[in-house]
């Protein structure tokens, strides 16, 4: 009896883990509802905790993942040095797990994905020199990421846009050169996101986020006409229209991708 009280107790725990971490995934996929309230960037750091205290009680790959996104996320609309790098720091430590969880089944793209994309918000937020020691962890992220297919199926260089793409782009374009800054390899990797997930993407699932690297890359190689008319097509997009350029991202393109493609826009 107490064996069979001990099972239903195991059972009932494992749905109630599954319960909340569909209900994580739900406020993270809705995430940009945080644009509608009064302050939109403190509502998006509590989103975030609660996103992360829901998916912190599975043990499963997709809760790792989930966890590493929703940091990232808190991170991005934190303004504090010190809170922005615990936060980026964190989700590079649940996509490790996921990396290491991810080797029993297949070994799927999202945990180095992730693993990087959280590691170059945090060298970006410690700064460009004071993080040259860890652009050789940030590359192979990538490159693993690419090399894999991701946890849908889809090749693992489609994730978010073409990511990968985009952050190994981003990359070349801010490392100096003596540290491996390549101007010519920041264009070959932004053209493939801008092209694949931008201009190629349908209404409602474009990432402006590579659009805009590939614009202030152009810019950088002397190519301003190029780079004014992307930037001019993306800023036909504001807070009234979001949605019909990524229906999921909105709080990222209001706060991150337009800003950046205004300022731009405006050297030109």
């Amino acid at each position: 009896m107490k064996k069979a009280i001990l099972g239903l107790g195991i059972l009932l725990a494992c749905v109630s883990f599954a319960d909340q971490l569909e209900d994580a995934t739900d406020l993270y996929l809705n995430r940009g509802d945080v644009l509608f309230e009064a302050n939109p960037q403190q509502a998006a750091v509590q989103l975030a905790d609660e996103i992360i205290s829901l998916a912190s009680a599975s043990s499963s790959y997709e809760a790792k993942i989930l966890v590493a996104k929703a940091a990232y996320f808190k991170g991005s609309a934190l303004t504090e040095k010190s809170a922005k790098l615990a936060a980026f720091e964190q989700g590079i430590v649940s996509a490790r797990n996921a990396i290491a969880l991810g080797k029993k089944s297949g070994d799927p793209a999202d945990g180095y994905f992730y693993a990087g994309t959280n590691l170059g918000r945090w060298a970006q937020t410690n700064g460009v020199m004071a993080s040259l020691a860890r652009k050789d962890e940030l590359a192979q992220y990538m490159k693993d990421s690419m090399s894999r297919l991701a946890q849908s199926g889809m090749p693992g260089a489609s994730l978010e846009g073409y990511g990968p793409h985009r952050l190994l782009g981003r990359m070349y374009f801010k490392l100096p050169s003596f540290a491996g800054g390549n101007i010519e390899l920041s264009l070959q990797h932004l053209e493939i996101a801008y092209q694949k997930g931008y201009v190629d993407a349908l209404e409602g699932e474009k990432f402006a986020l590579g659009a805009v690297f590939y614009a202030e890359s152009l810019i950088k190689a002397g190519r301003k006409d190029q780079a004014r008319a992307i930037l001019d097509d993306i800023l036909q997009y504001d807070e009234t229209n979001v949605d019909e350029l990524n229906e999921v991202c909105e709080f990222e393109a209001v706060y991150e991708d337009l800003p950046l493609a205004k300022q731009l826009r405006s050297t030109l």
